[in-house]
């Protein structure tokens, strides 16, 4: 069986344990700390309270600048790139800054952290409690009728403001909304 395998691929490397293990025993000790670290200030906590679920994106997205994209001191160049930089540089990282900043979204970046600041604002200000106390004549109608407003409203909105915008600032005034006029979808607790 193995002298088939050599027949078929004849250039191929010989990829055993020793080679394998070389290559993922870095990254195990990595990830094992990461982990260890992240389940630590996840559970136990820690006096900063800047950790969140973007935490873990960031740190990972930090990894693809420092890991290198081939493979370090090899013999042979199996991927050849078009860049002379990772050419001549056998540690050139995964991206670098230059590539980030030019094929990066900047704009949907703009949009979507604006509309979370603009939501972040109504809230903080107290512009969504008003709003929603302002929406308040609206406990007279039926269910269906503030219903039918809200998705008019949000629907108006949408045409000039953008999809996220819009979200994540009538998001906080519908809940406002409901709150004052006590409308709400409950289950039955059972005693």
């Amino acid at each position: 069986m193995a002298m088939e395998k050599v027949f078929r691929y004849p250039d191929a490397k010989v990829i055993n344990f020793g080679t394998w293990f070389i290559f993922s025993f870095p990254i195990a000790i990595i990830m094992l700390v990461l982990t260890w670290l992240w389940l630590h200030f996840l559970f136990l906590g820690c006096k900063k309270g800047y950790r969140t679920d973007a935490t873990v994106s960031v740190l990972l997205g930090f990894l693809l600048f420092l890991i290198p994209a081939r493979r370090p001191f090899s013999s042979s160049s199996c991927c050849k790139n078009s860049d002379d930089d990772s050419e001549s540089d056998p540690l050139a990282p995964m991206i670098t800054w230059k590539d980030f900043q030019r094929l990066m979204p900047w704009e949907i970046v703009i949009l979507v952290g604006g509309g979370y600041a603009l939501a972040a604002g109504c809230k903080v200000s107290g512009l969504s409690v008003w709003i929603g106390r302002q929406l308040e004549p609206m406990s007279g109608l039926p269910p269906w009728a503030v219903t039918l407003l809200a998705c008019l409203l949000v629907s108006a909105v949408t045409e000039f403001a953008s999809n996220p915008a819009t979200l994540t600032v009538f998001l906080p005034i519908l809940s406002a909304l409901v709150r004052h006029i006590l409308f709400h979808i409950a289950t039955p607790v059972p005693h």
